[in-house]
């Protein structure tokens, strides 16, 4: 190994070198995280080139890199960043069983993988090559998987299916997933990846990989001799049999030609034969393959979850409760008398009281009324309104009375002065008040009187006239009445 080699505990950008995973053909790849950050994600995979200096695998890490950036798929992993020295991109990090752990488990009688479960992963896959399919390739093409399989194709604890190993250059299929084509060094095409796909399902439905104990395995792979493994399918399910028969097609042609069709019958199979349950076959797997914490021992744990699992005593304590306290309850008082009169208080009409003299409503003063005769015109005949006087009324109302002085003064006035005494007030004549006279109503108008013109003798009597139709009609009305009247006579004369 290379002294300048990255080991754990490198920097690659934000990301420190956390565990070494997998190491192929000049690159290794890490599990990193971000320590001084708290910045998502926290955890990624890295890949970076074991040598710094070989420029072949550092231009095979940025092609990698320009194609998970080019790929828009949940289904494969995100590229979220290049680091150029050393070269390195950093990827999401994804846990989980990987399908050929799964059939591991399956051999060992661990786990069981259902029809049904194999065809929707399978499904999942299909359109995941499907979205990639339609990115371009670099040399104007496809972009390819080219090395699909069961240790590319990953299940996480959630079910989700990721698959990996886009844009890296197969270092070597096997032969039960290359197709012919590839296998005799032909063109090849998103089909040959529809291939791989077939022999990856008839590896989960049967659990034998194609070419399993055959006696010439490279003839029969340069030929695409399958149906040996399609029989096999055949016996387990045979919807799935007829939809890989036609994926492992030897022709490229004759297999499916619209990658839309391909995964409609994967899913139509897949719930036609129950359920599918990747969450429990996840589940079920991840649980079998995580790592065990450190210092934890396996014997222990069935114990833990059993005790765990046991239920608790319940104790039926029966409790007295006491009885309630009376409230107290006070007995009813006499109200308090009231507090006798404050002389302070009290009104004291004399001078000398606290309170001033009380203070009495002054008279109105009375105006004469001068005896006349005026013309009233009422203002508003409907309601009771004021009545408008006569100009002399006004001037007299708004004269001021006679002062009268108060009886003091009166008694210390000189006698040689007259005293002003006023003058009773005349007696008010009373008000009439005459309401409008009503408009006399209009005479209503003469009678129009209507003389009917005598007609002439001589002009006869008035002929109406008709229109061509009109006569057309009548006649043809007095022909039907004619030929109906026969018609009767005829038939009952």
């Amino acid at each position: 190994m290379d002294a300048n080699s990255p080991q754990v505990g490198t920097r690659v950008g934000p990301f420190l070198l956390m565990e070494r995973i997998d190491a192929d053909r000049g690159a290794l790849l890490f599990r990193a995280m971000r320590p001084d950050s708290s910045r998502e994600p926290r955890v990624v995979a890295v890949r970076i080139a074991e040598n710094p200096r070989d420029e072949r695998q550092n231009a095979r890490i940025r092609h990698e890199y320009a194609v998970l950036r080019a790929i828009d798929d949940v289904r494969v992993p995100k590229a979220i960043g290049f680091y150029g020295g050393p070269c390195a991109i950093a990827m999401t990090w994804t846990e989980g069983a990987t399908l050929a752990d799964i059939l591991t488990l399956q051999r060992e009688g661990k786990l069981t993988l259902d029809p049904a479960t194999a065809l929707d992963i399978l499904a999942e896959v299909a359109q995941a090559l499907r979205t990639a399919h339609a990115v371009p390739g670099p040399r104007g093409g496809a972009l390819l998987h080219s090395w699909l399989g069961a240790g590319r194709v990953l299940l996480t604890p959630r079910g989700e299916v990721m698959v990996m190993g886009f844009g890296v250059v197969p270092p070597g299929t096997h032969a039960g997933y290359t197709p012919p084509e590839q296998a005799a060094g032909a063109f090849v095409d998103a089909r040959s990846d529809q291939w791989s796909l077939g022999a990856l399902g008839v590896e989960l439905i049967t659990g034998e990989r194609l070419y399993t104990g055959s006696f010439d395995r490279k003839s029969d792979a340069l030929n695409g001799r399958v149906q040996p493994w399609v029989d096999k399918v055949e016996r387990i399910c045979p919807p799935a049999a007829r939809v890989f028969a036609q994926m492992l097609a030897p022709a490229a042609g004759e297999r499916f030609p619209r990658e839309a069709d391909l995964v409609r019958s994967l899913m139509e199979i897949a719930r036609v034969e129950g359920r599918p349950d990747r969450l429990g076959v996840a589940s079920h797997a991840w649980a079998r393959l995580r790592p065990a914490p450190e210092g934890a021992d396996d014997t222990e744990a069935p114990t833990q979850v059993a005790a765990a699992v046991e239920a608790p005593t319940v104790r039926v304590v029966e409790v007295s409760a006491p009885a309630p306290r009376p409230l107290p309850v006070s007995p009813l008082r006499a109200p308090p008398p009231p507090p006798p009169p404050d002389p302070s208080d009290t009104y004291d009409p004399s001078p000398t009281g606290f309170f001033p003299r009380p203070i009495l409503p002054l008279e109105s003063p009375t105006f004469p009324v001068k005896p006349s005769n005026p013309t009233l015109v009422p203002e508003d005949t409907d309601s009771n309104l004021g009545i408008i006087a006569t100009d002399e009324e006004e001037d007299e109302a708004l004269e001021p009375p006679p002062r009268r002085l108060p009886a003091e003064q009166e008694v210390t006035q000189q006698e040689d002065l007259p005293v002003m005494v006023p003058a009773p007030p005349a007696p008010e004549a009373p008000v009439r008040v005459v309401a409008p006279a009503r408009p006399a109503p209009a005479p209503a108008p003469p009678p129009t009187e209507v003389r009917a013109t005598p007609m002439d003798p001589e002009d006869g009597p008035s002929i109406p006239n008709f229109l061509p139709s009109e006569y057309v009609g009548m006649a043809m009305g007095s022909l039907l009445i004619l030929v109906g009247m026969v018609f009767l006579f005829w038939r009952f004369g």
